[in-house]
């Protein structure tokens, strides 16, 4: 009698099980990369996040808090006694550029302001007591569009125009 040869292979229940494995870690990884909506409206959040950071840091410090607003980004100044300056030490570098979206206008006190690079006195300005004006940043995205608005002295709000 004839001994059939070893079958050194893999049999088709073990080739089916080890597809099955690599779909479902692929389908993980695919799950857990962030889409553009979500760095689109985290962009956004951070945004009202630091302008509430900035009016209570000039609370705290008892310095006027500035901010210049560009098409993508944003710079922080400081009144000091000959005027307003540049103050690099309060944001992190990341938080001062937006890759993710495009500031599209700009409304402080119900007035639509220039978005040009040139500028040198703040758009928005938060006092030591608190105080700073109404302002309403309007941004697109690949995502969308949302805005983040504050009334005179009010929580900042972000909103999404994709919500109800």
């Amino acid at each position: 009698m004839k001994r059939l040869a070893d079958n050194r292979g893999f049999s088709l229940v073990e080739v089916m099980v080890v597809v099955a494995i690599v779909g479902l870690m692929a389908g993980v990884v695919v799950l857990s990369l962030p889409s553009k909506s979500n760095q689109f409206r985290q962009s956004v959040e951070q945004t009202g996040r630091t302008l509430t950071a900035l009016s209570r840091s000039s609370i705290l410090s008892g310095q006027t808090v500035g901010v210049v607003f560009k098409p993508t980004g944003l710079a922080v100044m400081r009144l000091g006694d000959n005027g307003w300056v540049n103050d690099g030490t309060i944001l992190k570098t990341g938080l001062a550029h937006w890759s993710d979206l495009s500031l599209v206008s700009l409304y402080v006190d119900d007035t639509e302001q220039s978005l040009s690079s040139d500028r040198v006195d703040p758009h928005v300005w938060f006092l030591p007591t608190g105080d700073y004006p109404s302002f309403t940043l309007a941004f697109a995205g690949d995502a969308g569009g949302a805005t983040v608005s504050a009334e005179t002295a009010a929580p900042v709000r972000v909103s999404f125009d994709n919500e109800p």
